[in-house]
């Protein structure tokens, strides 16, 4: 009788063993796949995050952190179950050099493990490195050329827009250089922007060779001056009649040279369009609308931050390839310009109250919600992406009558999102917005692989936030405010 019980109690020991042991097989077997599986998913949305905008212009390797975690979300939902339960903590995302910390924390789906728990914990660091000697554009010109023009949305020549003035040729020794200037022009790389001008946003040094080892004295904002060409994302300049680099990431170059296919009427250089609305009509607003704000300069010198330019060509890449083109009303704008325009307002605000209107939005759940506007919605009253030569109030020639409003009138006819505290997206467009086909067009090239983003006041302003953050503040010059 003895003996049967053990060997019933050795019967259950046995049976709880092996199922401890395939418990313990699944969670390894699931912790395994797992990792293998994050790893690959992880190596597969930084490839595809992969700025090749940027590497194409520096030489240099950069991810999109929203676009990773896009793709990485989109790629783990995909792999993992319908019922499985799983967490995405992302830690260190740095796009340059680019490395990425995730973890997720999953259930192996044991029986002694409760829904809502977590028994696995996987975490991935990864980085993507190449290394790239600098290349030399020229001698590929013919090859990025063809591949360039035949890429949608690329920043290489079209048959309208044959790219940038300036050719490649030879800027060496021409027999009256000193050995400074040989020395200073000797690191030169690429002369597609030789013959450009362009102008520093923020002081910065002016170094004496392309190794940047030495410094002669530092650029001034508003001074002018002619590129001679670049090495990664280095230009060599003539500045005032001295040869130096500058890092191009600081500096605005000419949008009339760099992309003269656009379309350019600032009219703030001449007579500037600033309006607002009643609720019926157009209003003057005293002391602005008809005056010139900005220096005549402007007509023929339209100055925008060079990696914002660079978006910008893109965007207008994706206009001509579908038979459009871009048309600027505004780029840079000092930042006393900003400033007065925004006084000008505030004060007709104050004293008229037919221009402090409301308008009731017919848009899903929002029927009837009345929104009252701020002059702060349109000019703001401190820094302004236009102050840092990272914004443009852009339209389309030839359809400027279809949008939804004129440009720069002041006014919630003028806003593209019905609010401005809800996502930036078509399902939140303004009725202004949803009866304009030309804006959205507008919106699709400007934001289709540019990296710009927009406001939800403007249907005409776009700007590169990235481009904001590095300047840091603005540069006040040609203005006569």
């Amino acid at each position: 009788m003895q003996s049967s019980y053990w060997g019933y109690w050795l019967v259950v020991m046995g049976v709880a063993i092996v199922g401890l042991m395939i418990s313990v097989q699944g969670i390894t077997t699931n912790t395994t796949q797992d990792s293998y599986a994050i790893r690959e998913i992880t190596d597969a949305s930084m490839l595809e995050a992969v700025d090749y905008a940027y590497y194409r212009d520096y030489n240099e390797i950069k991810i999109d952190k929203e676009k990773f975690m896009e793709v990485f979300l989109r790629m783990t939902a995909e792999v993992m179950g319908v019922n499985d339960t799983y967490e995405v903590n992302f830690y260190a995302i740095y796009e340059a050099p680019p490395k990425v910390s995730v973890e997720i924390r999953s259930n192996s789906g044991t029986n002694f493990i409760q829904v809502g728990e977590y028994d696995t914990t996987t975490r991935i660091d990864a980085i993507i490195q190449i290394h790239a000697e600098n290349y030399n554009r020229e001698s590929n010109s013919e090859s990025n050329d063809n591949s360039e023009n035949n890429t949608a949305g690329g920043t290489g020549s079209t048959e309208d827009d044959p790219g940038p003035a300036g050719g490649s040729g030879d800027i060496g020794n021409t027999g009256g250089e000193s050995e400074a200037e040989v020395a200073c022009k000797s690191g030169i790389t690429s002369t597609s922007l030789n013959g450009m001008r362009g102008v520093a946003m923020i002081s910065k040094p002016l170094y004496t060779t392309s190794e940047r080892t030495e410094t002669s004295l530092n650029v001034t904002p508003g001074v002018k001056f002619d590129i001679l060409g670049e090495n990664g994302r280095y230009w060599a300049i003539d500045y005032e009649g001295e040869c130096g680099w500058v890092d191009s990431d600081y500096m605005a170059i000419n949008l009339k040279d760099y992309i003269p296919s656009i379309a350019y009427a600032i009219t703030n250089a001449s007579s500037s369009m600033y309006k607002t609305y009643n609720g019926t009509s157009e209003v003057n607003i005293p002391n602005l609308t008809g005056q010139r704000l900005y220096s005549s300069e402007f007509n023929d010198f339209v100055p925008a931050t060079y990696s914002f330019a660079q978006k910008l060509r893109i965007a207008q890449a994706n206009a001509q390839a579908n038979g459009d083109s871009l048309k600027i009303y505004d780029a840079y704008r000092p930042l006393a310009v900003t400033q007065y325009a925004s006084n000008q307002l505030s004060s007709l605000r104050a004293s008229n109250s037919q221009v402090r209107y409301y308008t009731n939005y017919s848009i899903g759940a929002n029927t009837g919600t009345e929104y009252y506007w701020h002059e702060s919605w349109f000019l703001a009253q401190r820094l302004s992406y236009h102050n840092t030569a990272c914004a443009v109030d852009i339209t389309l020639v030839g359809k400027e009558s279809q949008m939804p409003t004129a440009m720069h009138q002041l006014s919630t006819e003028a806003i593209k999102y019905y609010a401005s505290n809800v996502a930036h997206t078509t399902a939140n467009y303004s009725g202004g917005m949803l009866n304009s086909a030309a804006a959205r067009q507008l919106s699709s090239y400007m934001m289709n692989g540019t990296g710009l983003t927009d406001l939800a006041s403007e249907w005409w302003h776009y700007q590169d936030n990235a481009c904001h953050s590095r300047i840091g503040s603005g540069a006040s010059f040609w203005s006569n405010v």
